[in-house]
């Protein structure tokens, strides 16, 4: 990791460096992927902050609201009892759908109403959060 960080700064000012540099490519493309590894992981800093905030709200409000239920997971599906479905839970900023028992594909879009409004649909096989603003 020492080395990336020379290698990128020697790269921008010693010619001489980069002449010796060329003759080993599979180094410059293994820093290469590592470069843009690590700017992936920066472009993804403001969806990881806005997503831990709608989940801190998630967690205090939907504890108060919502009844006691258990969770249970088995060979992969999920289920929910003691919880009436499908459960809608609605906030300023984050509606969430929770319906395990029905065997048709569930629409997230069948509960929201507007486009601006964050979305978590979680169903016996699958989860999907949709429309995290980061603005």
């Amino acid at each position: 990791m020492k080395y990336f960080f020379t290698a990128f700064y020697k790269s921008c000012y010693d010619p001489t460096w980069l002449k010796a540099a060329r003759k080993f490519p599979g180094k410059a493309w293994s820093y290469f992927c590592l470069l843009v590894f690590v700017l992936a992981l920066a472009a993804t800093i403001p969806v990881w902050r806005e997503a831990s905030s709608l989940l801190g709200e998630f967690q205090t409000e939907f504890s108060a609201q919502s009844p006691d239920f258990q969770v249970n997971l088995k060979n992969g599906k999920l289920t929910i009892e003691k919880l009436d479905q499908p459960f809608v839970y609605r906030s300023e900023e984050l509606v969430v759908i929770v319906d395990t028992d029905t065997t048709s594909s569930v629409a997230a879009e069948r509960f929201v109403t507007s486009t601006d409004i964050s979305t978590l649909l979680i169903t016996s096989d699958r989860g999907e959060l949709r429309n995290i603003n980061t603005a």
